[in-house]
């Protein structure tokens, strides 16, 4: 199967590495941008359709062709393009909107390329590896006008962390 070694994703720019074309190149020229966020469809005991939030490290990116066999179905003279990821335990924890850390990765995984929404970063603390995830709506920047009124003058001897600016 042919592999692909790098992943743009349109909606929010970010550019994926996979690692095994990291490990080829010079590690002092790129950083390390293979571990991202995915999601995978979860039919609960309910019955409902939820995603489950995961991370892991991309490995490769495989395209793979169907010919017209019958037991494609559907996918008959399709061509997929899968992700093989090794998966962080994490245990569908959003880290857009909580701390997570693990310490270990689970077997490796292939999945749809859709599935993988966003570059995700890591940091080590503590015998942990802790995920950095800002691809939630939440954690975007935004810049409000802040309406001063009359009383919220500082002058150069006040000290400004006790005006009414905080």
């Amino acid at each position: 199967m042919p592999c692909w070694g790098k992943l743009r994703i349109a909606q929010c720019g970010d550019s994926i590495w996979t690692l095994s074309t990291v490990q080829k190149l010079s590690k002092s020229s790129f950083r390390d941008n293979t571990f991202v966020r995915y999601e995978l469809p979860y039919i609960s005991e309910s019955g409902q359709h939820v995603d489950v939030v995961c991370y892991g490290q991309l490995n490769y990116i495989l395209e793979c062709h169907l010919d017209n066999n019958i037991r494609y179905g559907d996918l008959c003279n399709s061509t997929l393009l899968l992700a093989l990821i090794i998966p962080c335990a994490t245990n569908g924890l959003d880290a857009s909107s909580q701390c997570v850390e693990y310490k270990r990765s689970l077997v490796p995984i292939i999945t749809d390329l859709r599935n993988i929404k966003a570059a995700v970063g890591r940091v080590g603390t503590r015998r942990h590896w802790g995920i950095i995830d800002c691809s939630s709506d939440h954690i975007q920047i935004t810049f409000a006008e802040l309406e001063l009124g009359a009383d919220a003058r500082v002058n150069d001897a006040d000290d400004a962390s006790t005006s009414d600016y905080d």
